[in-house]
């Protein structure tokens, strides 16, 4: 099994942990890919030593992106209730881009 990227080719990281057998019908978990990246998976099966079977290309598939990490998150309770809460969560944001040609300070990093 391998991995193309737009970029290059990856080795597919299949072990047998990953495989889930059903009857005629595998599955198995690629990991170790970039996250919100575009890919194409290449199966190949192996009839016998060196002797290949037909060879399969799937669709382009997307991973997900990351999931934003957690910066703050405050519960306080809601003013003139007894059962429910004001949850405050801030979003951490990824460094601002250095400024283009040279200077000072860069501009405030945007969620």
């Amino acid at each position: 099994c391998a991995v193309h990227s737009p970029d290059d080719w990856l080795p597919g990281m299949v072990n047998k942990s990953t495989l889930e057998l059903n009857s005629s019908d595998i599955s198995f978990t690629i990991e170790g890919l970039q996250s919100d990246s575009t890919y194409k998976v290449v199966l190949v099966t192996e009839r016998s030593a060196g002797v290949f079977g037909a060879t399969v290309l799937s669709d382009a598939v997307r991973t997900h992106a990351p999931a934003p990490e957690l910066e703050l998150c405050v519960a306080a309770p809601l003013h003139g209730t007894t059962d429910a809460v004001t949850v405050t969560v801030e979003l951490a944001c990824d460094p601002p881009s250095p400024p283009s040609g040279g200077g000072g300070g860069g501009a405030a990093a945007a969620c």
